[in-house]
């Protein structure tokens, strides 16, 4: 979790490196399982955290890098 004094550009990046974690632990573990019901659950979610991170990554960049 993001310091209270961490700022919000040091927060963005913080999240949007919570969300890569996030998306390699469900690829991992839709490798990790044979069940096709569960494993396209996994690549669901994994596909969601991208979503997220692409979404963060575009927030920061509007914010702190507005030339882009």
């Amino acid at each position: 979790m993001a310091d209270a004094k961490a700022g919000p550009q040091k927060a963005l990046k913080m999240a949007i490196k919570h969300e890569e974690k996030s998306y390699q632990m469900y690829k991992r573990a839709a490798q990790g399982v044979t069940d096709k019901d569960t494993k396209k659950i996994f690549e669901f979610l994994a596909d969601e955290e991208i979503k997220h991170m692409k979404m963060l990554e575009d927030e920061y960049d509007r914010v702190f890098r507005p030339e882009n």
